[in-house]
């Protein structure tokens, strides 16, 4: 889904479906275990390992409902170009996809 595709479809959601006074960090602990539930112990630890590469760049604290598409590609452009990450286009695809998971769930 592309991030207009995302955005229209926040905007057309009722406030009352956005995640009020959730952090991010609160969302991804809340998301881990039904995760876990689903996937293969190694995809869970790798899993892992992304989100806390993803908190380099995502402030744990930052609210869920402040998150849009524009601040996840801005994030995973720090993740992509920071010369600290070094990360691969494929690993920022995964980091990518593991979000869209998430907050799908959300």
């Amino acid at each position: 889904m592309n991030d207009r595709k995302i955005h229209q479809k926040l905007k057309s959601l009722p406030s009352s479906e956005l995640i009020d006074g959730v952090r991010f960090s609160e969302l991804v602990a809340e998301w881990l275990p039904v995760y876990k539930k689903q996937v293969r112990n190694s995809t869970y630890d790798s899993t892992q390992s992304i989100m806390k590469k993803v908190a380099t760049v995502i402030d744990p604290e930052t609210l869920v409902k402040r998150i849009t598409p524009t601040f996840i590609s801005d994030a995973l452009e720090k993740l992509l170009y920071n010369s600290e990450n070094e990360l691969s286009n494929k690993y920022v695809q995964v980091v990518k996809s593991k979000l869209g998971s998430m907050f799908h769930y959300a």
